[in-house]
């Protein structure tokens, strides 16, 4: 592989760690998602944890994944603030807009869906774009 640098004998800095979405999945499925979400704050904040977690890539994907199951088990008020934590953490991130669009719909909150799919669709990967822009016409023309 060109340009690339294999020094023989190390180990990768992330090899035998934890994994954030993994922790967050556990303390979801154990607990409130608030008392799960101060559990992940305090993780995260704690550079102690470093040597057991993988603090430098977190599959965002993952824990927007572990975001979907309030909503698909109608705890709408739960995914909204998970999903508000996430995209306020990871602003970037645009799939945590776009699934906080949702549970917002699901909640009957029109205006807040749409802010939240305005915020994240410029950052959004094409296929996710085509989805939220979908998702933000359906909305406007209800």
């Amino acid at each position: 592989m060109p340009g690339a640098l294999i020094i023989s004998g190390t180990t990768p800095l992330n090899v035998n760690k934890k994994s954030l979405s993994g922790f967050l999945d556990s303390v979801m499925q154990n607990t409130t998602p608030d008392k799960a979400l101060q559990q992940f704050d305090k993780l995260i904040k704690n550079p102690g944890l470093s040597n057991s977690y993988e603090m430098t890539y977190s599959n965002k994907r993952a824990m927007a994944q572990i975001g979907k199951d309030p909503i698909s088990a109608e705890r709408t008020k739960d995914a909204i603030r998970y999903f508000e934590y996430f995209s306020k953490l990871y602003p970037s991130f645009a799939n945590f807009h776009l699934e906080l669009a949702r549970a917002y719909l699901q909640d009957n909150q029109r205006s807040k869906a749409i802010q939240a799919l305005e915020m994240g669709i410029d950052e959004m990967y094409d296929e996710d774009k085509e989805e939220a822009r979908k998702l933000l016409i359906d909305i406007k023309n209800k």
